[in-house]
């Protein structure tokens, strides 16, 4: 399956250096309108400069410390003023009858992510609030290896 990326907003925690970087070059160079968030000024400005210029494509950079929990609200309105555009301009806010709401329901069929991942040897938590979530994300970026957080929304 491909998956198309021009005229998406993609947010990437962690863009101005490592994988976040790359991830945002990535996404650029297939189209996405790329936003990048890091806690310190000059390396992320200095990275959305080059990644523009490499890419041919304007990323935006936006200072953010997503451990901090005023922060991480912030980051999360933007996402979800994000994802209401993104709904809109590809006519997903539209009501698209019962059978278009069961399609596009990411709980039907319900998947138990974090038993799979425990399944898999990986440490997994679901939460459901920005604190829960601030709270998980601490113990992931403080653990080694893969960590997967479910995101519940409410």
């Amino acid at each position: 399956m491909e998956i198309r990326f021009e005229d998406r907003v993609a947010i990437v925690t962690g863009g101005s250096s490592g994988i976040g970087y790359a991830i945002a070059k990535v996404l650029a160079r297939e189209g996405a309108r790329v936003v990048i968030t890091a806690r310190r000024r000059e390396p992320l400005s200095g990275a959305a400069r080059t990644l523009s210029s490499d890419t041919g494509s304007k990323v935006l950079d936006v200072v953010s410390d997503v451990t901090d929990q005023d922060q991480f609200d912030r980051m999360a309105a933007l996402e979800e003023i994000t994802l209401q555009t993104e709904q809109i301009r590809s006519g997903a806010a539209v009501d698209c009858g019962a059978l278009g709401a069961r399609l596009t329901n990411l709980d039907s069929p319900r998947l138990a992510w974090v038993a799979l991942a425990r399944g898999y040897g990986v440490a997994a938590e679901r939460t459901t609030t920005s604190a829960e979530f601030h709270f998980a994300l601490r113990g992931a970026l403080s653990s080694r290896g893969p960590y997967l957080i479910e995101a519940g929304l409410a």
